[in-house]
This record gives structure tokens, sequence and C-alpha cells, in this order.
């Protein structure tokens, strides 16, 4: 979770996954709901879930084994009331991790990094951290940094005792600050969740078609390619974006359909 950058590091997860061979289902709020996935997803993949505000607010036994927080930044002040209660339904994904789970949180953002000064961050999970920092060797609070960036671009991983070289930060696909950031999360929640050592077939870099990889499981269509949910995406008359996205459903196939007059 986190204010942004959600459904790319999901994707990004999800590629990762899918790039080593291993069985994965990607969805939550990008398209497939975790309350179909039961009976559809075989036992054995991994779930790579997006998850919004929206969604953890009213969790109560939800207990993710990686939980990744991305940024906190205002946002949805409408839906919450002020940025504390945005805060505080983000930060649920925390909370009924054991001492078994990971806690992947950004070293890089403000927003994080006043909730560990206010030790708001609850959880009995491991915490560490990620950053696009260059030359960075350790999180805040001299917690473990379990990915991060050298002084030469070279992205890296701990992975176990061992640390493993990714790629350069040139050779990503996705460009920016961002989705370095993004491309860290990703690695790093992966490798905590099972995938082995990350070779570059299996690294969402240049030219390696990491979006949209996840598998998706479907009654009506079987396994198919997971993706972005379509609200808003039809074109109207050929020219952007649907006019009435307002009205755009995601049960069964989404349709768009004018407003009332």
């Amino acid at each position: 979770t986190g204010t942004n950058g959600k459904t790319t590091t999901t994707e990004l997860t999800g590629a990762i996954f899918s790039g080593a061979g291993l069985p994965v289902a990607v969805g939550g709020n990008i398209g497939y709901a975790l309350a179909g996935m039961p009976g559809e997803v075989p036992p054995e993949a991994t779930i790579v879930a997006e998850l919004s505000s929206f969604q953890l607010q009213h969790i109560e036994r939800f207990r993710p084994d990686v939980a990744v927080l991305l940024n906190l930044t205002e946002d949805h002040i409408d839906r919450h009331g002020s940025f504390r209660e945005y805060v505080h339904a983000k930060l649920h994904i925390f909370e009924n991790q054991l001492p078994g789970d990971l806690a992947l949180l950004c070293g890089d953002d403000a927003g994080t990094l006043a909730e560990l000064e206010a030790a708001s961050i609850a959880g009995r999970g491991r915490r560490a951290w990620f950053s696009a920092e260059r030359g960075r060797q350790v999180g805040p609070a001299d917690e473990p940094l379990l990915a991060g960036v050298r002084d030469d671009g070279m992205l890296w991983l701990h992975l176990g005792d061992d640390r493993i070289e990714l790629c350069l930060a040139e050779d990503l696909a996705l460009r920016g600050e961002h989705n370095l950031q993004n491309s860290l999360a990703a690695a790093a929640a992966a490798c905590a969740a099972g995938v082995p050592h990350p070779t570059p077939a299996r690294w969402p870099g240049r030219g390696s078609g990491a979006r949209r990889t996840g598998t998706r499981y479907s009654r009506r269509d079987g396994p198919a390619r997971a993706r972005r949910a379509r609200h808003g995406r039809r074109r109207w008359r050929g020219r952007g974006r649907c006019r009435y996205r307002s009205t755009c459903t995601g049960r069964g196939r989404p349709r768009c359909q004018r407003p009332p007059v």
C-alpha cells in the first residue's frame, strides 16, 4: 500500500514471480477482488495484492506475510475526514503481523519517517527498509536496509546473508526516482516471499515486459493475464478516457453508460 506507486509495485512484484516460474495471483485493488480468490487460486500460489486505505480501514484479521508501505502523503481526505485518519487506515496493514512476517517501508519518504518518529507503526513484524539514496547502508533508526543503490547506480538486495546485485538504475524499464523506489520494493518483497536469486531474466529491467504479467484466475475465463481495472478506460468516440468514468462498473465486464439526464 501507499499513496502513490501501489499498482506499479504490485505488478512488478507479480512479474518477478512469473519470471521465476512461480505461481502467483495479482489482484486486490487492481481488478481481481481478493474475495473471489478462494477456490480459484491454487493453494501453492502467492497472492500479490494492492490495498487501498478504503480496504485497509476495515480489516480485522488480515495478516500479510510481507507488507509494504511505499509512501504517505495527503489523499482521500474527503473519505477519511483528516490526514491522521487516512494514515491510520494505511498503517492497519501492519497491525496483525507476527514476528515471522516482514514489514517493509521506504526510508526516503518523509511521511513514513514521521510515523516512525511518532512510534505509530504497530505490529510485531520484522521491520526492514528500502531506499533509493545512493550509497546508503542502513535504514532509519539503524534498522536493516533490505534493498538499496550503490554509489555507481547498481541496485542491490540482501538475500539471506548475501548481498546480491540486481541491475543498474539506468537499465530499469520504468524511469524516475519514484520508480526506482518501486522497483526496490518489488524486488525486496518478492524475494522475502520466496523468489530465489532474481536473475536478469526474472528482474523487471529494460524490455522485460514487466507490466501486467501476473496470473489471474477466473471461473468464466480460466487463467488469464493480470490487468489493471478497466474503470474509466473505455474510449469515448475514440478520444481520451471515458467521458462518464464515474458510471463505469467493475462487475463482470466493465461498461460505460451515460448518466441519466
